[in-house]
């Protein structure tokens, strides 16, 4: 670990970066990242879900919350990194340990494409009085990291109505009469179970939760999705364009985010990244708010109700069947050791 971080100087010192500051999110700020996205882990071999690491020429920590203390403080242990136990009194902040460690004028490096658009702007505030610059437009980690894993290229298929109650077009015309209620003439979405509602669409980019990478522009005329076209399967690509969807190259959505000039866009500053916000064109007028589908696709309709109550279920069955395994083979395992004990009695 100590050899990533003194590479990862090295590169710092190169393009005359002071401190730079790796988060544990992926493009679209997920709690759980395909393997590409772990840069964190690979710079301290903690694999904890959620941690800030930031290094300087001389020093590096790492911030998570307390359910992570353990797990961290036994992966740093003996490494180049310090914990910075989040929430405990007399822990600084990122921002207040940066404004120590860094001199006035200085640079701050990030990948903008990982940092929130919230995060972001917290820092130039706490960080503006010193005068530090960004620097948010590479990924240093992916600059000395040889062996990076693929992004994932897994198919996209289409979830049928059947299990999703309503078309994709039905939940884009409420999207638009939402937007208009809130002013807003563009809608710009990066969250992936956001996007995976809107659009009746399921992958299996991220472990355990079957969304789809890709972004989404909605405005009042057109439907763009952005992600790898390689990955869409037939029906879910003839779906999408009998929905009015048109489907994008994946990072296309930072061109067409700078096409918004004047216009006002309704976006999520905490799930928007600060590369995308960097991006948007002159004189957007920012309506940041969250996204209408976050509270939209928690609310179930009859067909995703009907199919929670047979998960009930099918989960009912497997739980009883293995509670009735459990039992037999305790009772097993004693009947074993009653004759175990016969045996050796007498």
């Amino acid at each position: 670990m100590d050899e990533r971080l003194e590479c990862l100087r090295a590169v710092m010192a190169e393009r005359k970066i002071d401190a730079y500051l790796v988060p544990s999110g992926d493009y679209h700020l997920s709690e759980f990242t395909e393997e590409y996205f772990k840069c964190k882990e690979f710079l301290t071999g903690f694999h904890g879900a959620s941690g800030t690491v930031v290094i300087t020429m001389s020093d590096a920590c790492l911030w998570t919350g307390k359910e992570y203390w353990d797990e961290a403080e036994e992966k740093l242990r003996g490494t180049g990194c310090r914990l910075k136990r989040m929430g405990e009194p007399g822990v600084p902040t990122i921002a207040e340990y940066l404004r120590e460690a860094m001199p006035d004028k200085s640079v701050l490096g990030f990948d903008g494409r990982v940092v929130s658009c919230r995060m972001g702007k917290w820092l130039e505030e706490e960080l503006e009085k010193k005068q530090i610059r960004f620097s948010s437009e590479e990924d240093l980690v992916g600059l000395i990291w040889e062996d990076r894993p693929k992004l994932s290229m897994e198919p996209v298929w289409l979830l049928p109505e059947r299990y999703a109650g309503r078309t994709a077009k039905q939940k884009i015309d409420w999207l638009r009469a939402e937007m208009k209620k809130a002013g807003a003439e563009a809608h710009i979405l990066t969250a992936l179970e956001d996007i995976s509602w809107l659009f009746n669409l399921r992958a299996n980019d991220t472990p355990c939760n079957p969304v789809v990478r890709a972004y989404s522009l909605v405005t009042m005329e057109e439907v763009f999705l952005f992600l790898e076209e390689d990955t869409l399967e037939d029906a879910a690509r003839t779906y999408l364009a009998d929905s009015g969807v048109a489907v994008r190259p994946y990072y296309a959505i930072y061109k067409m985010a700078a096409s918004l000039s004047d216009n006002s866009v309704l976006l999520e500053s905490g799930k928007v990244s600060y590369a995308i916000m960097q991006s948007l064109g002159k004189g957007v007028r920012v309506i940041d708010r969250k996204n209408p589908t976050t509270l939209a696709k928690a609310i179930k309709n009859p067909v995703e109700v009907e199919s929670e109550r047979q998960a009930h279920i099918k989960d009912g069955t497997a739980v009883t069947k293995f509670i009735y395994w459990l039992k037999k083979m305790l009772e097993s395992c004693q009947s074993l050791r009653s004759a175990r004990r016969a045996i050796w009695t007498n």
